[in-house]
């Protein structure tokens, strides 16, 4: 992700990270990359929302970081239902 992320970014209007609350991965990394690929591209005009914190300004690209609530990282096995209720 740190690597392809901002080498694609431009290319996306919309992506949606999802992870489980008890999972390996840490979504807050993500949070963390998407601040610092908005900030290599001089975008000083972003979206990012997350289900536990947000920060909303004007842009073309929204990214999206959820997480869902007692899931590891299989999610569809974890919480099937917390999965499908993501949007």
């Amino acid at each position: 992700l740190v690597n392809s992320l901002p080498a694609t970014i431009n290319q996306l209007k919309h992506v949606s990270f999802v992870y489980g609350s008890m999972d390996w991965m840490r979504a807050d990394a993500t949070e963390n990359i998407l601040d610092e690929v908005y900030k290599a591209l001089n975008k000083d005009e972003t979206t990012i929302t997350s289900n536990s914190s947000s920060k909303d300004n004007k842009s073309d690209i929204r990214c999206e970081v959820y997480k869902v609530q007692g899931a590891g990282h299989t999610l569809p096995v974890d919480n099937p239902l917390g999965l499908a209720e993501v949007r």
